[in-house]
């Protein structure tokens, strides 16, 4: 299932994209235009299984507004 990971900055973006790199995921940046409301609007997408990620996240510090 593609996952669509919003973060609040670029930051969080590549140190998102980093991380599950090293999972063994592949993952990307993409801007995320529609989804401004607050932040720089850039989100991660991968594909995989939502919560496995999730949690691969939470363990690594990454900051992320929500998971789509």
């Amino acid at each position: 299932m593609e996952i669509k990971i919003i973060t609040g900055s670029v930051t969080y973006a590549v140190k998102c994209k980093d991380v599950l790199i090293s999972k063994g995921y592949k993952a990307t940046i993409v801007r995320n235009a529609s989804e401004i409301t607050s932040g720089c609007g850039y989100a991660v997408k991968t594909v995989g299984e939502r919560e496995a990620i999730r949690k691969i996240l939470i363990e690594n510090n990454v900051k992320f507004t929500k998971i789509q």
